[in-house]
């Protein structure tokens, strides 16, 4: 994955993810307990399309600063159009790599990472870097994808594609458990380590069944995880073999809703 990929994605995030991450994004924001004081400094990191400023936005004053980051620029550009098109006037998106955020130490007041932190080649260096620029006594909360329905029905498909039997999803052990993301921010030095596990859905409309699973095979996570091992022809054959999987497990609906579980956790420097 490189940033340039992520910029050519994030119209598909827009259109086809955006709507299912708000729901773990404010479950976030509230599992921080962060005061209403106008003077605090937040930092997104991994921003997308900005979901986590929208929640700080709603949930604390409006007047609250917020850094939103990601390495992608097409990602920032969509952040810094949403602000102003939307009057958020301390929010401002920059392109930062989250692991080595170009940030002072002891700077921010509270650090948030809705599902970035288990896409990053080292995913410990940046929890590293969030608790080097926050300021003492502060947290950071960070979001990992839990177990989740669709990425089953994913799996099942490929290994339908490739003729195999499905096998155990390789990152279930590691970002997907809620022990490890915590035992994380231990590593990286933080306190008072909590966390917790959000249930929600993932969902798509019937009409846009085919596109959405389109768009999935255009997704740079999905393709790294997922897909790089794939032809072209057999990510075609692919398609229509997600579809096929959904299909059968949920029968034909108007809109499909996936189950999805998320792992939120925090922690204090």
């Amino acid at each position: 994955m490189n940033p340039q990929s992520w910029s050519v994605a994030s119209d598909d995030y827009l259109r086809y993810v955006e709507a299912s991450t708000v729901y773990y994004a404010e479950k976030s924001v509230e599992f921080a307990q962060l005061d209403s004081r106008t003077d605090i400094k937040i930092l997104d990191v991994a921003c997308g399309t900005g979901v986590v400023a929208a929640a700080i936005v709603k949930t604390l004053s409006p007047t609250v600063s917020v850094i939103s980051t990601d390495y992608a620029s097409g990602m920032v550009d969509i952040v810094n159009s949403k602000a102003e098109k939307l009057g958020w006037k301390n929010v401002k998106a920059e392109v930062m790599d989250g692991m080595d955020l170009p940030l002072s130490e002891a700077s921010i007041d509270a650090v948030f990472c809705v599902f970035g932190v288990m896409l990053m080649p080292d995913g410990a260096k940046a929890l590293s870097q969030f608790h080097r620029v926050l300021v003492p006594g502060r947290k950071a909360v960070y979001t990992t994808w839990g177990s989740q329905e669709l990425l089953r029905s994913l799996w099942i498909a490929k290994a339908k594609t490739q003729g195999e039997e499905p096998k155990e999803i390789p990152w279930v052990r590691s970002w997907a458990d809620l022990e490890f993301c915590k035992e994380q921010l231990h590593e990286a030095g933080f306190q008072k380590v909590s966390g917790v596990v959000c249930s929600g859905e993932m969902t798509t409309e019937a009409e846009n069944l085919d596109e959405f699973i389109a768009s999935l095979t255009r997704n740079p996570g999905i393709r790294s995880f997922f897909l790089k091992d794939l032809s072209n022809d057999q990510i075609n054959t692919f398609k229509k073999d997600v579809r096929a999987v959904i299909i059968e497990k949920y029968g034909e609906q108007d809109v499909y809703k996936f189950k999805a579980d998320a792992n939120i956790v925090l922690g204090v420097k």
